[in-house]
């Protein structure tokens, strides 16, 4: 067990943006934790949890999540915006508001590593920019808190 939570999260973090990722190539339709990934993997059973979730979550509220960083984006629609990124602002964005014990800016540090991963470089300052945004607007308390030190300074 070599992995620590902090990277079996990001990993169940970039298993739920590429569900995402190939749902914009399909139907549209709504996606199940049981269709889209494996029935075993190397999560444990609470990042695993985490990933079906934010998988369920981000579905559930993506009207409103769209809305929401359409109108932080200014003069950027949701299509307008490369399928990566707005796909890595709906996971960051659904934390800031939905996930109450991860604090915003671990949520959005973990975008950030997801577009420094997949996104062009120009897309990494616009991604910090609208989710600071939406933090402060949207959950100024969870932004004021403290971050929690790391569990293991070399992940």
């Amino acid at each position: 067990m070599g992995r620590s939570r902090r990277n079996a999260l990001r990993e169940a973090r970039v298993m739920v943006l590429e569900a995402l990722f190939s749902r914009e190539y399909g139907e549209g339709t709504h996606l199940s934790p049981k269709e889209v990934f494996p029935a075993k993997d190397d999560l444990d059973p609470k990042s695993r949890e985490f990933r079906d979730r934010l998988l369920m979550g981000i579905q559930e509220n993506q009207p409103v999540l769209d809305s929401l960083i359409a109108d932080t984006a200014s003069g950027w629609t949701i299509d307008r915006m490369a399928k990566v990124e707005r796909n890595i602002l709906r996971i960051g964005t659904y934390e800031i508001l939905h996930e109450e014990t991860i604090p915003f800016r671990v949520s959005i540090d973990e975008a950030l590593e997801m577009a420094h991963q997949y996104c062009e470089p120009e897309a990494i300052p616009f991604i910090n920019g609208i989710l600071h945004r939406i933090g402060m607007e949207h959950s100024a308390e969870k932004a004021m808190a403290p971050v929690p030190q790391r569990e293991d300074p070399g992940s």
